[in-house]
C-alpha cells in the first residue's frame, strides 16, 4: 500500500474543495452583502486581495485538518468519522475566519454577518464532505474486495490462531487482514500443520517480528489459561504503530487486567467470533 498517495487522495480534494468554498463565498459577498451596503451592484473582480486569500486560506484549512489528525490512519475512516469530523474541523476554521478576515467587511447590519458565516460554514463543509466521502467510499471497497490490506499477526495458539484465519479468510467482505502469521505465548508452541499459517515465533520476540514483517495490525486471542499475559503483551505493543483488535471472547476477561475501558457492545454476546474490538495504541 502507498500511504503517501492515499494521503494525497485526501488532501488535494480538500485543497480543491477549500479552493471551491473561498471562490463561491467570495462572489456570494460581492453579489448579496456588498450591494446592501453601499446601495449598488459591486462588479465581481477577482483582485489581489481575493488571490491572497485563494492563497492563504486553503493553506489555513490544510494546517487544520493536519493538526487535528485527518490525515492519520488515511485507511481506517469512515463515513461518520467524515461527517463528525468535517464538521469540527469547519466549524473551528470558520469561526477564525470570521475574526480575522470577515469581521471587517463592509456590511449593513450585524445580519449579514450571521449570513456570511451560514454561507461559508454550508459551503465549505459540503464540498469537503462530498470529496471526503467518494475517497472514503472507494478505498472501503477496496479494502472489502481485498485489493487493499493491512500486514497481520494473530497472537495466541495455533488452534486459536487456525480458527481465526479461516474465519476471516471466510468472510464474504474482507476486514482488510492479510494474514502473514501467528506469534505464541510460549516460546515451545508447536508449528501449525502444512498449508497453514506460519509461526513467526513467540511474544519474547515480538518487536522484532512486527519491524520485520512491517506488521500493521495485530489481532489478540488468547487461550483463557493465557489471559494472564495480556498485560505482557499490551506493554509490548504500546509504543508501536500497530492497530489492536480483540476479541470479543477475550476482551471481557482481560478488562479488569488492563484497566482499558471500550465501548458497552463489546461485552455482549456474539456469534460471530471474528467481530473483533478494535483499539488503539498510545500513537493512535
Amino acid at each position: 500500500m502507498n500511504k503517501r498517495l492515499q494521503m494525497v487522495k485526501y488532501i488535494l480534494p480538500d485543497y480543491l474543495a477549500a479552493i471551491s468554498s473561498w471562490t463561491l463565498f467570495f462572489i456570494f459577498r460581492k453579489i448579496y452583502i456588498e450591494p446592501l451596503k453601499f446601495g449598488y451592484k459591486i462588479p465581481v473582480e477577482f483582485n489581489d486581495k481575493f488571490i491572497l486569500g485563494l492563497l492563504i486560506v486553503p493553506l489555513f484549512w490544510l494546517f487544520i485538518y493536519y493538526v487535528t489528525g485527518y490525515y492519520k490512519n488515511i485507511y481506517r475512516k469512515s463515513w461518520i468519522e467524515d461527517i463528525v469530523f468535517t464538521f469540527l474541523q469547519t466549524l473551528i476554521g470558520v469561526i477564525i475566519i470570521f475574526f480575522t478576515l470577515i469581521l471587517d467587511d463592509y456590511v449593513s447590519s450585524y445580519k449579514s454577518y450571521y449570513q456570511l458565516i451560514s454561507v461559508l460554514f454550508s459551503l465549505h463543509f459540503i464540498l469537503t464532505l462530498t470529496f471526503r466521502l467518494i475517497i472514503t467510499s472507494v478505498t472501503k471497497y477496496h479494502i472489502q474486495n481485498r485489493i487493499i490490506g493491512f500486514n497481520t499477526i494473530i497472537i495466541g495458539c495455533r488452534k486459536q490462531a487456525s480458527g481465526t484465519y479461516k474465519e476471516l479468510a471466510a468472510k464474504k467482505k474482507s476486514t482488510g487482514n492479510v494474514i502473514i502469521g501467528f506469534v505464541t505465548v510460549e516460546d515451545n508452541e508447536e508449528s501449525p500443520p502444512s498449508g497453514n499459517i506460519p509461526r513467526l515465533g513467540s511474544i519474547r520476540t515480538l518487536e522484532r517480528i512486527l519491524e520485520k514483517y512491517k506488521v500493521e495490525e495485530v489481532i489478540i486471542a488468547l487461550k483463557p489459561d493465557e489471559y494472564e499475559m495480556i498485560d505482557q503483551i499490551m506493554i509490548k505493543l504500546a509504543f508501536s504503530k500497530v492497530f489492536i483488535k480483540l476479541n470479543p471472547e477475550v476482551y471481557p476477561d482481560c478488562y479488569t487486567q488492563t484497566g482499558t475501558k471500550a465501548d458497552e457492545s463489546v461485552f455482549r454476546k456474539r456469534k460471530d467470533k471474528t467481530s473483533f474490538v478494535r483499539m488503539n495504541n498510545i500513537h493512535g
